[in-house]
């Protein structure tokens, strides 16, 4: 049987944020934030006017690749695996760099919104290369 050649969807996951808890944590908590973003998205995040609205709609993005994609790859994916990059127009897309194990590439669209008060995301993991999605064959 020849392979898929269009992506399968495997799951969607969301998540909401608080952005006082990353403005509360800002100042004292440099290993959290190594630990849990990126140099890109650190970088990214401490280049805008309120850096905490940003850290939160970005957390809710991982968070919410996470949810979606853990029904495929579970015990396999890392948070720190999933990253969120911006195109050039500044559009959201999640970089996962763990696909080892997992039967096709994990490929994810998200969106994400935010207020000064909250931010939440919502992904949709896609699985490329596979012949059958998980549980479709």
């Amino acid at each position: 049987m020849p392979a898929n050649p269009r992506p399968n969807a495997i799951g969607v996951g969301i998540d909401v944020e608080r952005v006082d808890r990353f403005r509360r944590e800002m100042p004292s908590s440099r290993l959290f934030f190594s630990r849990v973003f990126t140099t890109g998205e650190r970088e990214y995040c401490t280049s805008k006017a309120d850096p905490s609205v940003h850290f939160a709609g970005i957390y809710a993005a991982k968070e919410a690749a996470y949810k979606a994609a853990s029904g495929l790859a579970k015990g396999k994916l890392s948070m720190t695996k999933f990253e969120v990059v911006h195109s050039r127009n500044g559009a959201p897309k999640i970089r996962y760099n763990g696909n080892r194990g997992i039967p096709g590439r994990m490929v994810f669209k998200i969106s994400i919104s935010h207020t000064t008060e909250e931010a939440a995301a919502i992904a949709l993991a896609l699985l490329s290369g596979a012949r059958t999605a998980p549980g479709h064959e």
